[in-house]
């Protein structure tokens, strides 16, 4: 559950980062974050990541010098289904220069590399990748180098 505006607003005034308080990251205050992290929920969301696959989360994310706080993890498509528009577009916020769609497949990665794990930019005005789930990295390890290379875009982005 997230928290309300007047939560928001007593936590802010004693000076309390918001996700601290809660057990699970994707309650995390997204209004000055520039990356999107967004997660099926439907087969397991950002809240179901073990010790392991969120360390080599953090770690990949470290990589790029990207800062935990600056991140922002949802979880959407609870119901089986994304329907991904409707359910990201409201997530959206002016900080936000990048979404990251983890993929919790092998299926659902695209073959291609960094290029074509671009999605549309469609109605969202602002470049959407896919990068595969820390579980999928840590069963399949030439997964990694897809990984890199998406995280490499987005670090260009976000220096842009």
């Amino acid at each position: 559950m997230p928290y309300t505006p007047q939560q928001k607003h007593y936590l802010d005034a004693m000076g309390i980062v918001p996700w601290v308080l809660r057990s699970h990251a994707s309650v995390q205050d997204a209004s000055d974050c520039s990356v999107l992290l967004v997660f099926d929920a439907s087969v397991g969301g950002a809240e179901d990541l073990d010790d392991t696959e969120n360390r080599l989360l953090l770690d990949m994310l470290g990589a790029i010098q990207l800062p935990e706080s600056d991140v922002a993890r949802r979880s959407v498509g609870s119901n089986g289904s994304i329907d991904f528009m409707a359910e990201v577009k409201p997530l959206m916020t002016p900080a936000v220069k990048v979404v990251l769609v983890v993929v919790n497949s092998n299926s659902d990665v695209v073959d291609d590399d960094e290029a074509s794990s671009r999605l549309l930019m469609n109605d969202f005005d602002m470049p959407i990748w896919q990068l595969p789930h820390p579980g999928w990295i840590q069963q399949k390890p030439a997964l990694k180098r897809r990984a890199w290379n998406v995280l490499k875009a987005v670090r260009k982005q976000l220096q842009d």
